[in-house]
């Protein structure tokens, strides 16, 4: 927490923090839909010698995008926001974002996996073995105990590591990172009424 956030806290001010953080990202799921994901990214470049700018990206996984050659598809063009437009249009996006979507915290590793699988879903389906998929069911089943879940779920990521290993490079450093670089403060922005 920095310190204006510690600040605005303590005196219970009803303000909306912006973060000027190198890299925020959130993963979001559809209120309507379970099953419709979404993701929010928002990365510093630096300018060298130029002004710097941050690049907005709003994406959704691509369904069978490892066979179209697109894991993600870009729902709007990455958006290059320099300092005096940032906190603005951060505001302006996160309440449009809120009408239809709530950020996922709890199971970030879980909804990053259900993206894979959205992915690589055709690829998958040509590739793994019955073991996998049996697995698979049982890692997205949201009534079983969270255990039982992860247990399964590395079950099917170890078949994945064994049989494709190139695959489960993807899984590892491309769509788990996600996962990893979830960012409160936007968080909040979008999940509070």
């Amino acid at each position: 927490m920095q310190l204006h956030e510690e600040y605005i806290g303590r005196h219970n001010l009803n303000v909306s923090v912006v973060r000027y953080d190198g890299h925020s990202n959130v993963m979001l799921r559809s209120k309507e839909s379970p099953l419709r994901w979404r993701i929010f990214s928002i990365k510093w470049h630096d300018g060298g010698y130029h002004p710097g700018f941050f690049e907005a990206i709003y994406m959704a996984p691509e369904h069978d995008g490892y066979e179209k050659g697109n894991l993600v598809r870009y729902l709007m063009n990455p958006k290059r926001l320099y300092w005096e437009e940032y906190e603005d249009w951060v505001l302006t996006m996160t309440s449009t974002l809120k009408e239809e979507y709530v950020v996922v915290h709890n199971d970030k590793d879980f909804v990053a996996w259900r993206m894979f699988l959205i992915m690589y879903d055709k690829y998958l389906a040509k590739h793994m073995s019955s073991e996998f998929f049996v697995a698979v069911g049982k890692s997205i089943q949201s009534d079983l105990d969270f255990h039982d879940r992860m247990d399964a779920f590395l079950i099917a990521e170890d078949n994945i590591r064994c049989r494709l290993p190139d695959t489960y490079d993807s899984l590892k450093y491309q769509v788990k990172p996600l996962a990893n670089t979830h960012s409160p403060w936007l968080e909040k922005l979008i999940n509070e009424e």
